[in-house]
């Protein structure tokens, strides 16, 4: 009986993991966690360009994160510009 249970498990598992087609197919954590699942594949998601102009992207669980560079301020997701300082 138990040889059948780990039998059924291992199934599920693997088609979970593979499609008909025989690729794998991936879900939200079975990805690195610097990557997602998108189209079935591991990708970065940073390779999509989501952060605006001078914002950089970093992937925090599975997910991109923008941040204005230094210096710069405004929405990263958007636009970041230079922060002017009075002299």
């Amino acid at each position: 009986m138990k040889g059948k249970i780990m039998l059924i498990a291992l199934l599920a598992l693997l088609s979970i993991t593979y499609s008909i087609e025989g690729t794998i197919r991936c879900g939200p954590y079975m990805c690195r966690s610097n990557q997602s699942c998108v189209n079935r594949r591991c990708v970065n998601p940073c390779d999509a360009e989501p952060c605006g102009d001078n914002a950089n992207c970093d992937v925090l669980r599975h997910l991109p994160e923008c941040t204005c560079r230094p210096l710069y301020t405004g929405n990263p997701y958007v636009s970041c510009r230079l922060i002017e300082f009075d002299e």
